[in-house]
């Protein structure tokens, strides 16, 4: 093998897996089947936008951390409803909690409070939606 190694290859549906007996999708951290839809990118750019936003200046970043939250809590799912108002509750309550820590505390408690920003955007859209649910109903 000019690839170095004598395992040998599989080809499978144009992947390639090694002989070591475990497949390539469960290598991955992302597991074949999985769906990636509009709601779970955006929850992922919040993410990252409210990580970078504690360590950069990003204008209205907590405008848009509250636009994707409410982009995310449009389709959540309803057995997950209570625990993300509770947690947007507490995240909002206890950001601050880690300013004392020597060094990392202000960055934790931004990076906490932004997530605060997110979680409750998509708070607000479950509510609001289980409000239009049973005027509707």
């Amino acid at each position: 093998d000019v690839r170095g190694g004598n395992e040998e290859c599989k080809h499978r549906r144009g992947r390639r897996e090694r002989n070591d007996g475990v497949p390539d999708e469960k290598k991955s951290f992302i597991k074949r089947g999985t769906r990636v839809n509009l709601s779970k990118i955006m929850g992922l750019v919040g993410v990252v936008l409210a990580i970078a936003a504690a360590f950069v200046a990003i204008p209205f970043a907590g405008a848009l951390l509250a636009v994707l939250g409410l982009i995310v809590g449009w389709n959540y799912a309803a057995e997950n409803h209570v625990r993300v108002i509770v947690s947007a509750l507490a995240l909002s309550a206890l950001a601050k909690t880690f300013d004392t820590l020597p060094a990392v505390g202000p960055s934790v408690s931004a990076i906490l409070g932004n997530f605060g920003s997110l979680v409750a955007g998509v708070a607000l859209m479950i509510i609001l939606n289980n409000m239009y649910l049973r005027l509707k109903a």
